[in-house]
C-alpha cells in the first residue's frame, strides 16, 4: 500500500507542475491542485461499514473489517421460503488482510427456500443442506469460525441457537484448496443479499461458568466460552438428570438448556 501511495502522489505531482507550467494565473493554480488533491485522497480508497451489537440493516456488496475467528456475527431474516417460491441466497464472502483481493476470497453461502449450501473451495455449490433448521419465520443466523484442538479449523453455523451446519475442514475429501485458504485468518466480509431484507450484528458475549447445583462440567472446558459453545454437563453422584445433557451458551451468561438434577431416591 505503501508503494501504492508513493506512484500515486508522483503522479499527482507530476500533473501539477504541468499544470503550473501552462496555467499563469496563480489562483487558479491553486483550485486545480486543491481539486487533484481532493481526487488523490478519495480514488482507490475502500471504505468500510461499522458493525456492533445492535441491529443494522446490510447493503448488498456491503463490506466491513471483521475478524470472524475472534467474534461469531449473526444475521437476521424475515421471511418463509419455499422452493415455489424464491430462490434468495445470503452469501458472505471472506477475504485475509485490507484489502478486498479476489485471489483469497471464499466464501459461505446458503439457500433460503431448501436450505442447500456452500462452502467456498471445500463443497460442490449447493448440494447439501441444513439440518435441523427452526420453523420460524425470523431467522437469527449465527456464523462461527473456530480453531479446536484435535478437529482444527472448523465452521459452525447456528439458527435460533439450533446447530445447522457443523464443518470441518480437514474432513473436505477432494478440495485440495479448502485447508489452505479456510486455515488462515478472515479480515474482512463482504455480503451478497440482493434484495433481500436482511439485518447484522456481532454476536453477543460469551459465558461464565453457570455454577449449577448438583451439576459437573465438562472437565476439558476452559471458562468463559464463546457464544455459540456446546458443553456437556452431568449431575454429581446419587443425583439423575432430568434434563439437558448438552447446553449451549447463547450469549451474555445464558445457556440454551439447563440439567435438572434430583436426588436418587434410594428404595
Amino acid at each position: 500500500r505503501v508503494r501504492e501511495v508513493r506512484r500515486r502522489t508522483g503522479t499527482v505531482v507530476q500533473v501539477y507542475w504541468c499544470l503550473v507550467s501552462t496555467v499563469p494565473s496563480l489562483k487558479h493554480m491553486f483550485w486545480i491542485f486543491s481539486i487533484f488533491l481532493s481526487f488523490f485522497c478519495c480514488f482507490g480508497k475502500t471504505h468500510f461499514s461499522e458493525i456492533g451489537t445492535q441491529w443494522t440493516d446490510v447493503e448488498d456488496g456491503e463490506i466491513i473489517e471483521y475478524n470472524l475467528k475472534k467474534d461469531p456475527i449473526q444475521l437476521k431474516t424475515n421471511l418463509l421460503c419455499t422452493t415455489d417460491e424464491c430462490d434468495q441466497i445470503i452469501t458472505i464472502k471472506v477475504y485475509d488482510g485490507v484489502e478486498r483481493n479476489p485471489t483469497n476470497q471464499r466464501d459461505i453461502a446458503w439457500k433460503l427456500d431448501d436450505y442447500s449450501y456452500t462452502i467456498g473451495r471445500c463443497t460442490p455449490p449447493f448440494k447439501k443442506q441444513f439440518t435441523n433448521v427452526p420453523a420460524e419465520r425470523v431467522k437469527i443466523w449465527a456464523v462461527l469460525f473456530l480453531e479446536e484442538e484435535g478437529s482444527g479449523t472448523r465452521i459452525k453455523i447456528l439458527c435460533n441457537h439450533v446447530l445447522v451446519l457443523d464443518f470441518i475442514i480437514k474432513d473436505s475429501i477432494g478440495y485440495s484448496e479448502c485447508e489452505r485458504f479456510w486455515g488462515r485468518s478472515p479480515s474482512l466480509l463482504e455480503f451478497e443479499v440482493g434484495e433481500l431484507d436482511v439485518q447484522h450484528r456481532t454476536a453477543p458475549g460469551g459465558c461464565e461458568n453457570p455454577d449449577w447445583r448438583y451439576v459437573n462440567l465438562d472437565d476439558n472446558v476452559d471458562w468463559p466460552v464463546r457464544y455459540g459453545a456446546v458443553v456437556e454437563v452431568s449431575c454429581v453422584k446419587f443425583y439423575s438428570n432430568s434434563g439437558e445433557k448438552i447446553v449451549t451458551c447463547v450469549g451474555d451468561n445464558q445457556f440454551l438448556g439447563q440439567p435438572e438434577c434430583s436426588k436418587i431416591k434410594l428404595k
